[in-house]
């Protein structure tokens, strides 16, 4: 995928994101929108939400999103592929280009310190037993085949 330079995902930089993505579309049928950018955003910021991350903690987080390959393929065929990345005040459109994909989905990569799993598992109300603490094990299970 080629650079581009970074752009914000916002309505307002349409133009700029349209001509990006054209450069990257080229003549596939099927093409990458800014419709697919803003949903790109969207879900990667709901990925961020899930794993507890800190508003703070996002910039420097990375999304890669394609363009749907089509339905009746059943192997990876080119396609338009766009990379974006978390800064403090949104997701910028940090590469778009083709590469070989097999459909639309948006993947979300994080640095290993902005990673909390005492917060995640906060937030999902569930709490460690210190280890000497631990309840005895289950009798062991009857065997009723003969």
């Amino acid at each position: 995928m080629s650079p581009t330079r970074q752009i914000r995902i916002t309505e307002k930089n349409r133009a700029a994101l349209e001509a990006a993505l054209a450069e990257a579309n080229g003549r596939l049928d099927r093409f990458l929108s800014i419709s697919d950018l803003l949903e790109a955003a969207r879900v990667a910021e709901e990925k961020l939400d899930r794993l507890a991350l800190r508003l703070v903690d996002r910039p420097g987080a990375v999304a890669h999103t394609a363009e749907p390959a089509s339905p009746w393929s059943q192997h990876f065929v080119t396609v338009a592929k766009a990379t974006l990345i978390r800064r403090p005040s949104g997701w910028f459109l940090q590469s778009a280009g083709r590469g070989t994909g097999s459909g639309h989905d948006v993947q979300v990569e994080i640095l290993a310190g902005q990673f909390d799993l005492g917060r995640l598992m906060d937030q999902m109300g569930v709490h460690m037993a210190p280890a000497d603490t631990a309840p005895e094990p289950a009798a062991a299970p009857l065997n009723l085949v003969a």
